[in-house]
């Protein structure tokens, strides 16, 4: 997974990607090719109506803001790419479940619930390089 950030402000030095959260995922697989650049264009999607998902859309959003001094919108309106999507249709036994996939246009975060969605959250915010 590489999730990169990208601002006006002068370049620094970053930090590798940290994994040790709670709960531990399961399993992390490193795709090959391009990541997905987090730019002050980029939206964080929740599911319309869903009050939770949006809170924790604002939560990344505020994370994202306090690491890189980028505000992202979070919103309930669909998009092609540019996106952290928060789904909470992943079909699996364990409530506690998500999937994180990461391409060149979006970061999709997909739960079996909306508490899996938070968790997969604290990954992904694991997995942004903050500066040193």
């Amino acid at each position: 997974m590489l999730v990169s950030l990208s601002s006006c402000a002068d370049s620094k030095p970053v930090v590798t990607a940290d994994y040790n959260v709670i709960p531990l995922p399961q399993s992390i697989n490193m795709g090959e090719g391009e990541g997905f650049t987090v730019k002050s264009s980029t939206k964080i999607v929740y599911p319309a109506g869903n009050e939770k998902l949006q809170k924790t859309a604002q939560f990344l959003s505020e994370y994202i803001q306090f690491a890189t001094g980028m505000t992202l919108a979070a919103t309930d309106k669909e998009t092609a790419d540019n996106g952290i999507i928060l789904r909470n249709d992943y079909a699996n036994e364990n409530k506690e479940a998500y999937n994180l996939k990461v391409d060149s246009k979006s970061a999709v975060i997909n739960g079996a619930s909306d508490a899996a969605v938070f968790y997969g959250v604290q990954t992904l915010r694991k997995s942004i390089p903050v500066d040193s």
